[in-house]
């Protein structure tokens, strides 16, 4: 028997935190593999001559790698601990790339049923339209809206 998919996009913030219990509380059924997804944009490696220019140390460079590493397991390992509080059967995915194509990509790829998304509330119609919104959410969100042959469901706060 395959269950169907749902993919969750996180990211460690609170609004993709409330995602993933909204979907656990209003959508999850037993059958469903919840797939989450956290995407980490490339970290800039800047060539010797601009390094220089910008006085930016070879170590220096590593640490940020290092340090978004750090983040990354960090982010990975609470969501590992909420699914097992939640009685989530979970894959978790990281990928580097810009979150909005990726996860319309990953979402194409596993044949998701439906992607859940968190969004900050607290965005108003100026800030979309500046930020690339347009039609709710932020700009990850409307990205997907438009590129995923997936339905979308954003939550935010305003959800409860």
């Amino acid at each position: 028997m395959t269950s169907e998919k749902i993919l969750v996009a996180v990211d460690g913030s609170s609004y993709s935190d409330f995602a993933l219990h909204w979907y656990s509380k209003h959508i999850h059924m037993s059958t469903y593999q919840v797939l989450l997804v956290h995407c980490v944009e490339t970290p800039v490696r800047f060539p010797y001559p601009i390094r220089v220019l910008l006085m930016i140390t070879e170590e220096e460079e590593r640490r940020c790698i290092n340090e978004q590493k750090a983040k990354t397991k960090k982010i990975i390992e609470k969501y590992e601990e909420t699914c097992r509080k939640l009685n989530l059967r979970a894959k978790i995915l990281t990928v580097e790339g810009k979150p909005g194509p990726e996860l319309a990509k990953i979402a194409a790829e596993e044949t998701c049923r439906l992607i859940v998304i968190g969004t900050g509330a607290h965005r108003g119609v100026l800030q979309r339209t500046l930020l690339g919104g347009g039609g709710g959410g932020g700009s990850v969100t409307s990205y997907v809206r438009r590129h995923s042959n997936v339905p979308v469901t954003a939550c935010g706060r305003q959800n409860l």
